[in-house]
C-alpha cells in the first residue's frame, strides 16, 4: 500500500518521461554513429526521432520560445512551470525573448504556475538563506539587478528582500500578459503540482520539457517530442489540474512580501549541493 501511495499520476509521468529521453538519447547516437560518414545534417536524423535531448537550461526556454511563436492563429499553447517568471532571474535576455513570444504569439495560451505556498517553498530550495551572502557576490545577481535597474532603486541588502525583488519583477510580467485576451493563467495550490513536470505544447504537433535540478550546478535536463500519445498524457493531465487552478489577473500573489525574517527559515543542502535551479 505504501508503494501504492507513492506512484502519483505525477510520479508516474515523470519516471515515463525520464525513460523516453534516455531512449531517445540512444537512438539519437545510435543514428549519429551510423550516418556519420554521409553528408546528411544532424538535424535532419534528429527529426526523424520523436523524442531528442535539447540540453540544460537556458535551452528549454529558448525551444519554448521558438515553439510558441511557431503558434499559428488558433492553435491551443499549454504551459505548466512552476513561475511565470520562469528564467527570468538566470537568463533574463532569453526570458524577454520570451515574454514577447507570448505577448504576440498567434495561439490561445493556458498557463498553469504553483500557487503561492509551492511558491515560498521553491524558491527557498533554489536560493538558501545561509548562501545569501555568497551569491550576492556571483555575476548572476549583479547582472539580474543591473537589467532590471529600471524596476529597483537599490539592490537588496537582505535575504527576504530578494525574494519579494523577484516576486516584484515577476508580477510586472504577469500583469502584461494576464491582460492578452488569448492568455489565462492559473495557480494550483495543491501540493502535487511540485510533483509536475515542466512543459510547453502545441498538442498533437509538438512539446518541450524539463526536469530542473534545484541542488547542483548542472540546471536540469530538457527534451522535445512530437509523439502524439506522450503529449496526449501530458495534455490529460494538465487538463485534471486546469479545473482547480485559481485564475491569476494582475499579481500572480495575494502579496508582493510573501517573504519576511519570520517566514524564512535556513533550509539543509544537500550533499554536493551548490548553485539554483533553472526554474526562476
Amino acid at each position: 500500500m505504501e508503494v501504492l501511495r507513492f506512484l502519483t499520476p505525477d510520479r508516474i509521468l515523470a519516471v515515463i518521461a525520464i525513460i523516453a529521453g534516455i531512449v531517445a538519447v540512444y537512438y539519437e547516437r545510435r543514428l549519429h554513429r551510423q550516418f556519420k560518414a554521409q553528408d546528411i545534417k544532424i538535424e535532419k536524423i534528429v527529426l526523424s526521432v520523436h523524442t531528442s535531448y535539447i540540453g540544460s537550461f537556458p535551452a528549454d526556454l529558448e525551444k519554448a520560445t521558438e515553439l510558441i511563436v511557431s503558434a499559428k492563429n488558433n492553435d491551443e499553447l499549454l504551459i505548466l512551470t512552476d513561475f511565470l517568471g520562469f528564467g527570468h532571474y538566470s537568463s533574463p535576455e532569453q526570458y524577454g525573448q520570451y515574454v514577447k513570444a507570448l505577448s504576440e504569439t498567434k495561439g490561445k495560451v493556458r498557463m498553469l504556475v504553483y500557487g503561492e505556498a509551492s511558491t515560498k517553498e521553491s524558491l527557498q530550495a533554489q536560493f538558501k538563506k545561509q548562501d545569501f551572502e555568497a551569491f550576492k557576490t556571483r555575476p548572476s545577481f549583479t547582472d539580474y539587478f543591473e537589467f532590471y535597474k529600471k524596476r529597483f532603486q537599490h539592490t537588496p541588502d537582505t535575504y527576504e528582500d530578494f525574494l519579494n525583488d523577484i516576486i516584484a519583477t515577476q508580477d510586472c510580467f504577469s500583469q502584461t500578459l494576464t491582460l492578452k485576451k488569448d492568455i489565462e493563467i492559473r495557480a494550483i495550490s495543491s501540493p502535487s503540482i511540485n510533483e509536475a513536470v515542466f512543459f510547453w505544447m502545441i498538442p498533437q504537433r509538438e512539446m518541450v520539457f524539463s526536469f530542473p535540478n534545484f541542488y547542483f550546478e548542472e540546471k536540469g535536463f530538457s527534451f522535445k517530442t512530437r509523439d502524439d500519445h506522450f503529449m496526449e498524457i501530458f495534455s490529460t493531465q494538465f487538463n485534471a489540474k486546469w479545473g482547480s487552478g485559481l485564475p491569476i489577473v494582475g499579481n500572480c500573489y495575494s502579496t508582493q512580501r510573501l517573504f519576511s525574517p519570520d517566514s524564512t527559515e535556513v533550509a539543509k543542502t544537500p550533499p554536493g549541493a551548490a548553485g539554483q535551479a533553472s526554474g526562476i
